[in-house]
């Protein structure tokens, strides 16, 4: 018998073919640890006095969910993983926050959270979550906390920082600028805005704390060419009934404006209705100008109450990052979500529907760039490359030397417009064509170099 006889190409196409099968043996491998759904934890506010907010939120996540899974879920391993969503209700409770993303994490074997809302109950979840390397995506907090200081925080939304910031680039805008989108002294004597004193009102908690901070900061900065000047601030406990000791605190500092973000509904209500009964008139040129920038004035739904007990905010100015609906004609993924919100909840989308999609969509989408459900470092680098057209608009990105050129660094938040609207008859908002972008990301914390605790 002859032997055969191997040439060296013949053993090198041998091993090449050998080091493919392995490699591929190796991928299916990898495939098949991956489990068969992508579970994310949402930990919402589903009963109570804030269950509107977490029931809205999930109807989002429902049409996201809907979209997604139509399709078989996410591409990875070359496989079609359907997402599985688990919820729980927090009660409006860190305790019952933590105690949920205990039983998420240990129980259910998520990698990711959402939905979180309470400021002190995600810094309760983050002390557990970031040591076992699991993602907290938050967007209906504005809490720069979830990122600063953190690996595995995420922040789909504004902060208090940004938001105090959009207003004071409002407030310091050039005469022409604002004449031109009808915020001129012609208009309205309040909007003069030369040497005006400026206070900021809030809750003594995190989020209100760095809005403070960035409002004095933002106004020390650019408010000297004008004259604005920011004159201090009044917090008041969490759970305070009777604000009227704090109204009379904060107008004793004689401001001119008054810029608040109070979330909670009733409390703005509150406040509102003090500062009436101290003698203060918010109603069309009147002797006080309240500024908000965390969309409260953009929705019928805190507005519409006021207006049907006398409370007359017309001529106040509101910033947030809800799309206005003139702007609608000129995106239309926008225009078909409304739409479709009419359609199945018969009402238009909030900040909270807009919020849980984009989310979830961008999620996905980065999963599958990772090519995994479960290794959260590859997640998180491929939500920080991520670059997405959602419902809450266009080319939504995260801080990078790219995308905010300024700051040269990469963090963990979202880059996003905040539009300036006019409050209008019976409480109705109009938009002012005014917005801010990158230029609201400045400063000492925006980087994280100075923290609060």
């Amino acid at each position: 018998m002859r032997a055969r006889r191997f040439s060296a190409s013949g053993a090198i196409w041998i091993v090449v073919t050998l080091s493919i099968a392995l490699m591929l043996a190796n991928v299916a491998f990898a495939a098949d640890k991956e489990p068969d759904k992508f579970k994310i934890g949402v930990i919402l506010t589903l009963s109570g006095q804030m269950a509107n907010m977490g029931t809205m939120y999930q109807d989002g996540l429902k049409l996201a969910l809907e979209d997604i899974n139509g399709k078989g879920g996410v591409q990875v391993g070359g496989k079609k993983r359907p997402i599985e969503l688990i919820y729980y209700d927090d009660e409006a409770t860190p305790k019952k926050a933590l105690d949920a993303a205990q039983a998420l994490v240990s129980k259910d074997n998520v990698k990711l959270l959402l939905g979180i809302r309470m400021n002190e109950a995600v810094e309760a979840v983050q002390g557990f979550t970031e040591k076992k390397k699991v993602i907290v995506f938050i967007d209906i907090a504005s809490y720069p906390g979830v990122y600063l200081g953190k690996k595995y925080g995420f922040l789909f939304s504004d902060s208090g920082w940004t938001e105090s910031m959009s207003a004071v680039r409002l407030l310091t805008e050039k005469p022409e600028v604002l004449a031109k989108a009808g915020i001129s002294a012609d208009v309205d004597p309040r909007y003069d805005f030369r040497n005006k004193r400026v206070a900021y009102l809030g809750r003594e908690e995190m989020y209100c704390l760095y809005g403070d901070k960035g409002l004095k900061a933002g106004l020390d900065q650019f408010g000297k060419t004008k004259g604005v000047q920011y004159v201090g601030s009044v917090m008041y406990p969490i759970g305070t009934t009777d604000v009227s000791p704090y109204m009379q605190r904060l107008m004793a500092m004689k401001p001119d404006i008054v810029y608040h973000a109070l979330y909670i509904y009733d409390e703005t209500y509150n406040c509102l209705r003090t500062l009436r009964e101290m003698g203060y008139n918010f109603g069309p040129k009147g002797n006080l100008l309240t500024v908000n920038a965390n969309d409260d004035y953009n929705w019928r739904f805190v507005m519409d109450p006021l207006w049907k007990e006398g409370v007359d905010l017309t001529g106040n100015l509101s910033g947030g990052v809800d799309m206005p609906d003139e702007l609608l004609p000129q995106y239309p993924m926008r225009q078909k979500f409304v739409e479709r919100c009419m359609k199945i909840y018969n009402r238009p989308p909030t900040l909270f529907e807009d919020c849980a999609y984009d989310s979830l969509m961008i999620i996905a989408k980065a999963a599958e760039a990772a090519n995994s459900i479960t290794d959260t470092d590859k997640i998180r680098e491929a939500i920080l490359k991520t670059k997405y057209d959602g419902v809450r608009g266009p080319d939504q990105v995260f801080i990078t030397p790219q995308t905010v050129p300024d700051l040269g660094v990469y963090q963990e938040q979202i880059v996003q417009p905040q539009y300036w609207r006019i409050v209008q008859n019976k409480n109705n908002v109009k938009y002012t064509g005014l917005k801010y972008y990158t230029e609201m990301y400045w400063g000492d914390a925006i980087k994280g170099e100075k923290l609060l605790h």
